[in-house]
């Protein structure tokens, strides 16, 4: 009898217990499934994290190689212009002569320059379309020397005439005195960095900035020591 009792005791607690055998098994499955996606998700999960390190490191090398031939290109700009000498202001005309201003320019300043040191003379266009600045002229000279030498006897007719400095009438121009001004041709790049220079030493009040041979300068001082400007990097020299 207890036999019997206990057989079918245990008949009817595994009839009962069935459906949670069931339920525990589907679970256990579902537990190994998702195990198993789990460790399909982190394969693909470090996989990607490795992609990721390798596409910022080649990310990081493009952007240095990016920056290397943006500054070679600048450089090759600018050595370009290394002959060559910028005329800012000078009021246009349609009948002008340009090379005859040029020659009347160099025999006030008293520069040795004379045509046959002359290669080019030519207005450019303007980066500003909508202002009312005359074109500049660039005039392409032999050799950087009679640049430099042309540039010199400018700055010297400017300090020497302090009251009357370089304008339109010297070369010939009639109406009210424009005054104009003799530059290096710096390159895009170097005029934007060269106007953001002077901008912001404007600001803390330096006293000096200035172009040599394609290079930007700033001074605070007569007693500072010099900075040179290579790029928008070092404006933050300028405190």
């Amino acid at each position: 009898m207890l036999t019997k009792m206990n057989d079918a005791m245990m008949n009817a607690l595994n009839i009962k217990l069935n459906p949670f055998r069931e339920e525990i098994r589907d679970l256990v499955n579902s537990m190994e499934y998702m195990n198993s996606r789990f460790e399909d998700i982190s394969k693909e999960h470090k996989y990607t994290q490795e992609q990721v390190a390798i596409l910022v490191k080649e990310n990081e090398h493009l952007k240095t190689t990016v920056s290397d031939l943006s500054n070679r290109i600048d450089h090759m700009e600018q050595h370009s212009r290394s002959k060559n000498i910028e005329i800012q202001c000078v009021p246009e005309n349609k009948n002008e002569n340009l090379l005859n201003m040029v020659l009347q320019l160099t025999g006030a300043i008293g520069s040795e320059v004379n045509e046959s040191h002359i290669l080019n003379c030519t207005r450019v266009a303007k980066m500003r379309r909508e202002g009312n600045r005359p074109r500049s002229i660039i005039v392409e000279l032999c050799t950087p020397r009679y640049r430099d030498e042309f540039l010199t006897c400018a700055l010297k007719y400017n300090k020497l005439n302090s009251r009357q400095k370089l304008n339109s009438t010297i070369i010939g121009i009639s109406g009210n005195p424009v005054p104009i001004y003799i530059c290096e041709h710096l390159s895009p790049t170097n005029k934007a960095l060269h106007a953001a220079a002077r901008m912001k030493a404007k600001q803390h009040k330096y006293k000096f900035v200035w172009v040599r041979n394609g290079r930007i300068f700033v001074r605070k001082n007569e007693e500072s020591q010099f900075l040179w400007i290579k790029n928008t990097c070092s404006l933050d020299k300028i405190i």
